[in-house]
């Protein structure tokens, strides 16, 4: 396989050529294994205004985590991290 990603038909010498990268096919899902997935939680802040805010939680074991541990985990970023104050 060539080490250098192909570049669009024409542009094959341009310096700022766009360029495609087909080496990895890995699926964005199956990316990571089960036992450390990232969730991205939005947080409605007020409905009034429509405000919320996406809680990021890192290294979330989707093989034992449930419902109310998630639900429990997500509370506690939301009280604790900053960002989130009432």
């Amino acid at each position: 396989m060539d080490p250098v990603a192909p570049r669009s038909e024409g542009f094959e010498h341009h310096p700022y050529a766009p360029q495609t990268d087909f080496f990895d096919t890995t699926v964005t899902n199956q990316a990571r294994p089960l036992t450390q997935a990232v969730i991205t939680v939005r947080v409605i802040k007020n409905f009034e205004y429509r405000t919320m805010k996406a809680l990021v939680l890192k290294d979330v074991d989707l093989t034992t985590l449930t419902t109310p541990q998630l639900i429990a985990q997500c509370k506690e970023a939301v009280r604790t991290q900053p960002g989130f104050k009432a």
